[in-house]
């Protein structure tokens, strides 16, 4: 019989696309545009590609652990190692538009808020 491990492999592609706008400064561009991507106006399909990312997280790495946890308002949950760096937060609330919250697990298991973040 063969001792088989289980692995988690996360797939993360990369799509991207430039708007031109008019708008008053770089502010209300930022805004025209994050508007028109959650009314659907813009909608990023396989054009946009740029890259496929893949990576291999061992079992220390599983996809249940992790000392901070961020939730989006859907319930979707991310966990990481690290406190989320500001990139990461930037890219749930103006990237994808949604409300996130930080955990951060405490000594005894628990998940205690830290913080929020409202697109």
């Amino acid at each position: 019989m063969e001792n088989k491990k289980k692995f988690t492999v996360e797939i993360t592609e990369t799509l991207q696309r430039q708007v031109e706008v008019e708008a008053e400064d770089e502010f209300e561009a930022e805004d025209i545009v994050r508007e028109m991507y959650r009314n659907e106006e813009i909608v990023l399909d396989a054009e946009d590609y740029i890259d496929t990312e893949f990576e291999v997280l061992d079992e220390e790495d599983d996809a249940d652990d992790g000392d901070y946890l961020i939730v989006e308002e859907d319930g979707t949950k991310h966990y990481y190692e690290d406190k989320p760096d500001i990139e990461t937060i930037h890219g749930f609330v103006v990237g994808m538009g949604v409300d996130i919250t930080i955990y951060k697990k405490t000594e005894d298991g628990e998940w205690e808020k830290i913080d929020s973040y409202h697109a």
